[in-house]
C-alpha cells in the first residue's frame, strides 16, 4: 500500500513539474497563463487590454530580473495586487490566472 501511495505521489509531482511556468527571454513576448507572475510596480503599464511589465514567474527572481518586458492579457489574469517589496525598497505586484 505504501508503494502505491509513493508511486502516485511521484507521478503527481512529475506532472506538476511538467507544467511549471517559464519566463520568456524575448522582448515584447506574451506570457502564457501558467501561474502567478510578478513585476516591479513602477514598470507596470496597461494598454489595449494587456498589462506590460518585467514579468517573471518566481517572486524571488523579480528583484534580480533584467528589464525584459512581457505582456499578459488582462482578461486571463486577476488585477495586479501588492506582493511586497525587494530589499532595495522596490514595490512588487503580482497577477494570477483567473479560474
Amino acid at each position: 500500500m505504501q508503494k502505491l501511495i509513493c508511486v502516485a505521489a511521484l507521478s503527481l509531482l512529475a506532472s506538476a513539474c511538467a507544467t511549471a511556468p517559464t519566463a520568456s527571454t524575448s522582448n515584447g513576448a506574451t506570457a502564457s497563463v501558467a501561474g502567478e507572475r510578478y513585476c516591479f510596480k513602477r514598470n507596470l503599464a496597461e494598454g489595449g487590454g494587456k498589462l506590460h511589465c518585467n514579468w517573471v514567474a518566481d517572486r524571488s527572481q523579480v528583484c534580480n530580473s533584467g528589464r525584459v518586458y512581457e505582456t499578459v492579457e488582462m482578461g486571463r489574469y486577476t488585477a495586479p495586487a501588492p506582493a511586497g517589496r525587494c530589499e532595495t525598497g522596490e514595490y512588487i505586484v503580482k497577477v494570477a490566472p483567473k479560474a
